[in-house]
């Protein structure tokens, strides 16, 4: 990465900067470059040495980014609340559409996620890697795409996936049975994950799509049934509900045999 880019206050196109620790490598570089168009991933966030000069980053008077892509890299140096007062000071325009948070290693959302900074965001992406990360997502009606971790979510979701995190266990309640909206669902990664039970999937009464890829321990769908609504399962790399799932002898036949298009690993049922 170029140093001093604070210097091409004109520039409209930069898809990616690298955070350093040296003179003209600081996320203050990002000051001056108020044009600048499109997506933009700013990673390193690990190195900035005062949470405070974060601020100088100027994410709010970006006005014609659209999406915006902030990285943590592993680093045990970094404390959770230096985290924490990093992304406090990285405040965005109103008018991004979408965020995505990787590496993040604090436990709560910035302050300004419950103002107008995210009044027109329509995506959310928390990395599963923000393992610190508990506290409630604030609530935020234009939401309509997420892909997160355990989370409050936005009942206006229309589509989610829930994926990569290895903590996720069939003992974990998600929520969502608070989301009446949601149309598409992926369950994908999740090693640990026995059971859909918890997931309380017969309350989403407006699924329509439901994808589970590549959960191993996996080993059976849910007790309570499928959504009604529910038109299109796919099950792919998961041979503990594969066998569960076998058309007319599966356990768990009866519970998707209502489904009109069933496909287990590229086979269609």
């Amino acid at each position: 990465m170029p140093s001093q880019m604070g210097q091409l206050k004109s520039l409209q196109n930069l898809s990616n900067y690298k955070v350093g620790r040296q003179s003209g490598s600081g996320i203050g570089e990002l000051r001056e470059l108020s044009h600048i168009h499109g997506n933009l991933v700013i990673e390193g966030l690990q190195n900035v040495v005062d949470a405070k000069d974060a601020s100088n980053a100027n994410l709010v008077g970006k006005q014609y980014l659209d999406e915006l892509e902030l990285e943590w890299e592993e680093d045990d140096g970094v404390e959770i609340n230096g985290a924490e007062m990093v992304l406090d000071n990285l405040q965005t325009h109103s008018n991004l559409k979408r965020l995505t948070i990787k590496g993040y290693g604090g436990s709560r959302f910035p302050d300004w996620f419950g103002g107008a900074s995210i009044i027109n965001m329509v995506e959310l992406r928390i990395d599963s890697w923000c393992e610190q990360l508990v506290a409630p997502l604030p609530r935020v009606p234009a939401i309509r795409e997420l892909m997160a971790r355990s989370l409050g979510l936005p009942s206006s979701l229309t589509s989610l996936s829930i994926a990569n995190c290895n903590k996720f266990t069939s003992g974990v309640e998600f929520g969502l049975q608070g989301l009446p909206s949601l149309t598409y669902l992926q369950i994908s990664y999740l090693r640990n994950l026995r059971s859909l039970d918890d997931l309380k999937l017969q309350l989403l009464t407006s699924l329509q799509k439901l994808d589970i890829y590549s959960c191993p321990n996996l080993q059976s769908l849910t007790e309570e049934g499928m959504p009604t609504s529910l038109s299109f399962l796919k099950i792919q790399n998961c041979p503990l509900l594969e066998d569960q799932c076998k058309f007319g002898t599966g356990e768990d036949w009866p519970r998707i045999a209502h489904i009109p298009h069933i496909v287990i690993d590229d086979q269609v049922l």
